[in-house]
């Protein structure tokens, strides 16, 4: 995981929610594998913070059905079935529908010309696939959606989605 330093090379104080947000990246990119095991200790020493925080950021993330917590095994990343996968993708759509609606009433013309440049980006790459380029498509195809939500201005849907 990296991890974020201050302009004077030390690591800056980061926040449950930093914590929180490192492993997730973290996942996302592909670092930290599906059914991997994470320690506490490991964790808090690579973010250069303590215990509690990365404990706290585990709670959050095993609440949200991320991570896997087992008495007396350890804490794992989840691993999710087809099924599973394409109800949540089914779900998020329908979020995501209602996001877009809500951010039509909200955007402004300077908040969606980079919106509409990202779309277009994407839209080009998606055509010249290629698979060593899927995982920079895949962050920008997050950002895209990501960006929207933002716009929905709504607190709920940012948390959820």
């Amino acid at each position: 995981m990296s991890v974020k330093r201050s302009s004077r090379g030390r690591r800056e104080r980061l926040s449950v929610d930093d914590c929180e947000q490192h492993i997730i990246e973290a996942i996302c990119s592909g670092e930290i594998e599906p059914s991997q095991r994470l320690g506490e200790v490991s964790v808090a020493r690579e973010l250069g913070v303590g215990q509690a925080h990365v404990r706290a950021a585990f709670d959050r993330l095993a609440y949200a059905g991320i991570l896997d917590r087992r008495h007396r095994s350890g804490t794992y990343v989840r691993e999710i079935s087809l099924r599973e996968f394409i109800e949540m993708t089914q779900v998020r759509a329908l979020l995501e529908g209602f996001a877009c609606r809500l951010a039509c009433g909200h955007a402004t013309e300077s908040d969606l010309a980079p919106l509409e440049r990202l779309g277009r980006e994407l839209d080009q790459r998606l055509a010249k696939l290629t698979p060593d380029q899927y995982r920079q498509i895949e962050r920008m195809d997050l950002d895209f959606h990501q960006r929207i939500v933002e716009l929905s201005r709504s607190s709920v849907l940012k948390r959820i989605l």
